[in-house]
């Protein structure tokens, strides 16, 4: 009797598995068909049978409704599993046969040579096939957080199954991109014709699908990652180091090929592609229409998919941090992200396009915690993770945060600059730099236009003064942001000896930047002092100054009366600066 209670349970317990769509049904029924697959229990074989039958059709799922994707555009099915001839029974073979081509009768493009009834018709059917292939790779992403899936795969032949899985998803899902990415053509300023016909759902269901699908590929890389190092003996424990002595052996043969770094260089290649998913403002001509170009659908189609690409850039970049590339293992150093940069770029322009959502935050009496979640966070843990040899302007971007964004990022933002400093104290003090240089050239970019008339109207008066009070509250934000990074360097003395030293060149390269009138991003030349306010800024900083060596203020007093006299007999001063003071 309890034998066929169980089978009972577990069959029941896949059955909701594979026909449910809710979030919590699927994590609780997957953690359930997990534990009971587990331990040394007699049922346990069943259970671990039952559960890879659970994955068999989800894994069915996706690949039919891929496969048939593959032979509508090719007219011919361009890979077909060996298990279909060996293992397969002809009931089996059949039914997926049968899904395949349903799939493929309903299509899984637009056409743009339809009529509009065509059009509609088709993206309807359209939206029922994504939405059914997002759903079942949210199953798998689900199941895939609660066991290794791996294990499930047949690869003791010369198809790695594993391997083929994950690319028939991610080229699936790169056809799905491609097509929505924004054109620059002539003839085209708004993009493909997709945005505007058919069924506007379509857009927001394939988003959905590019998120699970990165999250399952993602889950996928990390249990191989994982089952290789533990394979190679190079889970170690904590008061071991990996980077002074390798536990794998003493092969040192560079390696130059592996399936965890085909899989991840896929994902990567994939999360880029979510990033040319961006949006970039368009500025048109005067006599030209100034509504944006970009239907609704665009925008949230876009803003979906690169939050979820900014998530799995962050996890990779943790899952294979640049400080591997030290290591004595040849395997370990293969698995060091070193070559980042396309990744961090393309997050940090979504990011700043978004930071007025953060900014928001101030304003609030209760405070939206899904900017900080979704768009801060992964920022935070990548630059934690990798900080080493992090990204100074990246850190940047981050750190100007821990003011004017609410109590939230400024606690996560905070967090962050303790393991930052703890790990690379001087290397933070450079982030600060960049960070306070960033903040000030926007506020500069920001000062208000002078007044065209002379006799403004009472409205043109009131929206200037408004302007004028906006930009004085930045500049006071600016130094209250200078303040909390000069307390976070410690209480009533430095926290670290490296700082000391540090603080000095820091100095030095702001006196160097606040009397300097080249603009960086062009050739032209600002106005003579224009960067002088910076002074106050860096004042926040002078109380480590006094604390420090005689010496530290002579080098510093010294420099700072060197900049003044230049900035005097510059032929420009006197007409520029007119009083002479």
């Amino acid at each position: 009797q309890r034998k066929k209670d169980f089978t009972s349970l577990n069959k029941n317990l896949s059955e909701i598995y594979l026909q449910s769509n809710d979030e919590n049904v699927l994590r609780n029924v997957a953690l359930s068909l997990a534990y009971l697959s587990r331990g040394d229990h007699t049922r346990a074989p069943e259970a671990r049978l039952q559960l890879q039958k659970v994955f068999q059709q989800l894994r069915d799922r996706v690949e039919d409704m891929l496969l048939s994707e593959d032979a509508d555009q090719s007219g011919t099915t361009k890979r077909k599993r060996g298990r279909d001839n060996d293992n397969a029974t002809p009931a089996s073979k059949k039914m997926r046969n049968d899904r395949a081509r349903s799939a493929s009768s309903k299509g899984s493009t637009l056409s743009d040579e339809s009529d509009d009834e065509g059009d509609k018709e088709n993206s309807s059917k359209e939206a029922d096939i994504e939405y059914a292939l997002s759903l079942n790779l949210k199953r798998l992403r689900v199941l895939s957080k609660r066991c290794d899936l791996s294990e499930f795969f047949d690869d003791s032949g010369d198809n790695n199954e594993l391997e083929a899985l994950c690319s028939a998803v991610t080229d699936g899902l790169a056809r799905r991109l491609k097509m929505r990415k924004v054109t620059t053509g002539e003839n085209e300023k708004s993009g493909s014709k997709i945005w505007r016909s058919g069924d506007s759902r379509v857009h927001k269901i394939v988003a959905d699908g590019v998120s699970e699908g990165l999250m399952f590929l993602l889950s996928i890389i990390a249990w191989k990652l994982y089952a290789i190092q533990e394979q190679e003996g190079l889970v170690v424990d904590d008061n071991e180091d990996l980077l002074e002595e390798s536990p794998g052996g003493d092969d040192d043969e560079e390696v130059q090929d592996h399936i965890v770094l085909r899989l991840r260089n896929r994902l990567i290649a994939l999360t880029e592609l979510c990033f040319e998913q961006f949006l970039p403002d368009v500025v048109s001509d005067e006599d030209e229409e100034t509504s944006s170009p970009y239907t609704e659908e665009q925008i949230v189609f876009a803003d979906a998919v690169q939050i979820s690409a900014g998530q799995v850039a962050s996890d990779l970049r943790t899952l294979f941090p640049k400080e591997l590339a030290n290591a004595v293992s040849p395997l370990l150093r293969a698995f060091a992200l070193v070559e980042d940069g396309r990744l961090i770029g393309g997050y940090i322009r979504f990011f700043r396009s978004k930071e007025n959502m953060l900014r928001s935050n101030e304003e609030l009496d209760e405070e939206n915690k899904d900017p900080v979640n979704s768009l801060l966070l992964p920022l935070a843990r990548s630059l934690a993770t990798n900080w080493s040899n992090g990204n100074r302007r990246e850190a940047g971007v981050a750190l100007a945060h821990v003011t004017g964004s609410g109590q939230e990022a400024q606690s996560l933002v905070s967090a962050m600059s303790r393991v930052l400093k703890k790990t690379e104290p001087v290397r933070l003090l450079e982030a600060h730099m960049a960070s306070l240089r960033q903040s000030y050239d926007e506020w500069m970019d920001n000062e208000p236009e002078e007044m065209e008339s002379d006799c403004p109207t009472d409205a043109e008066m009131a929206a200037f003064e408004k302007a004028e009070e906006n930009h004085k509250d930045q500049f006071e934000s600016l130094e209250h942001q200078a303040s909390r990074f000069s307390q976070s360097l410690g209480v009533t003395r430095l926290s670290d000896a490296k700082l000391a030293p540090a603080l000095v060149g820091f100095l030095r390269e702001g006196l160097r930047y606040a009397f300097s009138n080249d603009d960086g991003d062009t050739e032209d030349e600002l106005i003579l002092g224009s960067r002088l306010s910076f002074l106050s800024v860096l004042s926040k900083y002078g109380n480590w100054i006094k604390k420090g060596r005689a010496n530290q203020k002579e080098i510093l007093q010294r420099e700072l009366d060197q900049k003044e006299t230049a900035l005097r007999t510059n032929p420009d001063f006197e007409e520029v600066h007119e009083d002479g003071e």
